[in-house]
């Protein structure tokens, strides 16, 4: 019964790691957005104090080299929050709901708003489809239905006449994506498209999509943890809407914070209106595009960045029906989110107005939990156990047990032909009359009549 102790008592006692707040001794530290200016983003030159503006062909305003290169590579590549590492001087530090000056982008089926008439005009094989958006067409030869993926963006415009903008005043750009989907081909069937089906279903604008995307100036609630040098950060809550304001100099657009009755001057949250316009700018130059697919023919994309893009809607193969989340409106949905997150994560890293926000650091320690009820039941047996012996003895005890059952007298005589213990009365009278002793004779113990 004793070896089922060791199994009971390994079970009864567990080890662990916790994490202890070490915050008096060590912070951890993580970078935060509040404003960001261009002109503040590169030191002026030293021989002439001024800055050096940098210009895209064909853009009217100057770029900030920063964003440009956040956006590139969050058009080609999956970028995360927790790229931004945090500072952690232990095992484990935490940041609980802090704010940073973000981009934010969303998504939206307009495909109800496409123009055109719903078969090609006669004489031609193709449809002319377009949106109610004309500043989208401003220099373009490239129109959606010939091509069949169309790709433009608008920045937010200002109306100087009646002092209004064509959306929200933290609107930074939208895009919009016009194409065929291949799915409509195969009436949602994966697989190649055929020559017949693409032919036919493309001349129906009923089979074309259209879809919207929104660049907005947002603030983010973030949650951060950082593991051995490995950073987490979530998003809790996101503020794109009211009560973003633009002062009356029209020069930055901000979100009054702590005091929302005085706007003037309370630029807490922050961004040069300029630099909105020069982000909008290389967005429309990086999304402006267009590809001529042709099944059982070749296809012709107008850059090799808008064969990456268009991998977001059709997957690697433009004529083969994918149905997954990736692609079609969720492949745009991600891809607009990880050019969002990599321009936030810029921001982050390079605002002029950017904090170190401190965090709470935990030191981890092992600790021990005894539990006491694994032990009960081995405990139990052996109580009762040991009650049943005592009781046992104490019973034999006080009932006298006859002598021939305990005595080795009988052992000792019963040998002798006239050793008188023919019943137990005999060998109770012998017992009380004997002195036995235990002896050795240099071989063996053995028992010895003294009397």
């Amino acid at each position: 019964m004793m070896l089922t102790f060791g199994f009971f008592t390994q079970e009864s006692v567990t080890t662990g790691i916790r994490f202890v707040n070490s915050s008096t001794t060590a912070m951890g530290s993580i970078s935060t957005a509040r404003s960001y200016r261009f002109e503040d983003s590169f030191p002026p030159r030293p021989w002439s104090g001024t800055m050096a503006f940098s210009y895209i062909q064909g853009g009217g305003t100057e770029a900030d080299s920063l964003l440009s290169r956040a956006l590139i590579s969050g058009a080609v590549a999956n970028h995360s929050l927790s790229d931004i590492p945090a500072e952690c001087p232990t095992s484990r530090c935490e940041w609980k709901s802090y704010t940073t000056l973000a981009i934010c982008s969303s998504v939206e089926d307009i495909s109800s708003e496409l123009l055109g008439s719903s078969t090609p005009p006669p004489g031609e094989n193709y449809l002319n489809l377009s949106l109610p958006v004309p500043e989208l067409y401003s220099g373009r030869t490239d129109s959606a239905g010939r091509d069949h993926l169309w790709m433009g963006s608008v920045g937010n415009l200002y109306n100087r006449s009646d002092g209004t903008f064509s959306g929200p005043v933290n609107m930074v750009a939208e895009v919009y994506y016009v194409y065929f989907p291949p799915c409509a081909a195969t009436h949602n069937t994966p697989g190649n498209l055929s020559m017949e089906a693409w032919k036919s279903s493309q001349a129906v604008k009923e089979n074309w999509k259209a879809v919207k995307g929104t660049f907005n100036l947002c603030l983010q609630e973030l949650n951060t943890t950082a593991i051995n040098g490995s950073t987490t950060t979530t998003v809790v809550r996101r503020e794109d809407r009211s009560p973003w304001q633009i002062d009356t100099s029209l020069r930055n657009v901000f979100y009054p914070v702590d005091n929302p009755q005085n706007l003037e001057g309370r630029l807490d949250y922050s961004m040069e209106r300029s630099t909105m316009l020069a982000l909008a700018e290389n967005i429309k130059q990086t999304v402006n595009g267009s590809a001529n697919l042709i099944a059982g023919g070749d296809n012709y994309w107008e850059s090799a960045l808008d064969l990456a893009l268009g991998q977001d809607i059709f997957g690697p193969d433009p004529l083969y029906c994918t149905l997954n989340s990736n692609t079609d409106i969720g492949g745009l949905e991600n891809r607009l989110r990880n050019i969002s997150v990599s321009l936030t994560n810029t921001l982050r890293r390079n605002a002029n107005g950017n904090l170190a926000i401190s965090g709470s650091a935990f030191s981890a320690e092992q600790y021990y939990i005894v539990k006491l009820w694994w032990l009960s039941l081995p405990t139990l047996a052996w109580l009762i156990t040991t009650a049943l012996v005592l009781v046992t003895m104490w019973s034999t005890h006080a009932n006298n047990l006859p002598g021939w059952k305990s005595s080795a007298l009988p052992l000792l005589i019963c040998t002798e032909p006239k050793n008188g213990m023919t019943h137990g009365e005999a060998l109770r009278r012998e017992a009380k009359s004997r002195d036995i002793q235990l002896k050795e004779d240099g071989a063996a113990w053995h028992l010895d009549r003294t009397l």
